[in-house]
């Protein structure tokens, strides 16, 4: 049976690769088409580069909203946080002072040298300049300096606009076998949990859905969304729907992904055959 994998909140892409080139190799799957949204430009370009050289991985650079068109991504100060709800995250600063010297810290996954087009770019959506990067092969040590961007505004929002969609219309047109087949969802986008739970339950997509894993829990953190909170409780209590940790975070608390994948892939594969 042909899996889709939906994974929405990339960042790294530590979660897919995991899912597609350890789970999945696990269990026996080789026939799937997987499908990457991350909102951030910076992120979503890394990975694009990540995962080249499987023609069955697509990137999109967007964000799940409950519209489409464009939309603020706010940013957060440890950058896994970004979200399209300003309340999520409280301002920061872009430069950080103390006695040791002026820091800007970087996600260490862009920080390696064949990543550097990617930390250039990084820097430059905080109005920085990556002006010197060197690499200690001996040490395993990287350096850069930073300097600031004579053109940008350091007091301004940080924040990018980046593309809006509706899940429900998006996979509409980008996903033409996704009733058919056996569905995986990872889900981390940071408070729009909400319009994506609501939209595709509303468009009678959820059943299509096998299994939901990831974090999935984000919208209590958005100020925002407190009148929405028991709302978005009771909608997932209503339609039973269950999220299965699955994170490269503290990995040794996550859900057995292959065996859930596997015990779900027999009981579809015998209502398919009934």
């Amino acid at each position: 049976m042909k899996v889709n994998y939906f994974d929405l909140g990339l960042y790294s892409g530590e979660e897919m690769k995991h899912m597609l080139y350890h789970i999945f190799p696990m269990i026996g799957v080789s026939e799937y088409n997987a499908y990457g949204i991350e909102a951030c430009e910076v992120f979503s370009d890394y990975c694009r580069d990540q995962f080249r050289e499987d023609e069955k991985v697509k990137i999109f650079n967007s964000a799940i909203s409950e519209k489409n068109g464009p939309v603020k991504l706010y940013y957060a100060k440890n950058q896994l946080g970004h979200s399209i709800y300003k309340s999520k995250n409280k301002s920061f600063s872009v430069i950080e002072q103390s006695e040791a010297g002026t820091h800007f810290n970087a996600p260490a996954f862009l920080t390696t040298p064949e990543n550097v087009q990617h930390l250039r770019k990084y820097f430059k959506s905080y109005g920085l300049q990556l002006r010197k990067y060197c690499m200690d092969f001996v040490a395993e040590n990287n350096h850069f300096e930073v300097g600031y961007d004579t053109k940008a505004d350091l007091d301004k929002e940080k924040c990018e606009i980046t593309n809006g969609i509706l899940f429900s219309d998006w996979v509409q047109k980008n996903v033409a076998d996704f009733k058919e087949s056996f569905n995986i969802l990872k889900i981390n986008i940071e408070g729009a949990e909400y319009v994506f739970f609501k939209d595709i339950v509303e468009n009678d997509l959820l059943k299509h859905f096998d299994i939901i894993c990831g974090a999935g829990h984000d919208v209590e953190k958005v100020p925002e969304l407190s009148e929405k909170l028991k709302e978005h409780k009771k909608l997932l209590d209503e339609h039973g729907i269950e999220i299965f940790r699955f994170s490269d975070w503290k990995p040794e608390q996550n859900a057995p992904m292959a065996k859930i994948i596997l015990e779900k892939l027999r009981i579809k594969r015998l209502h398919t055959v009934d």
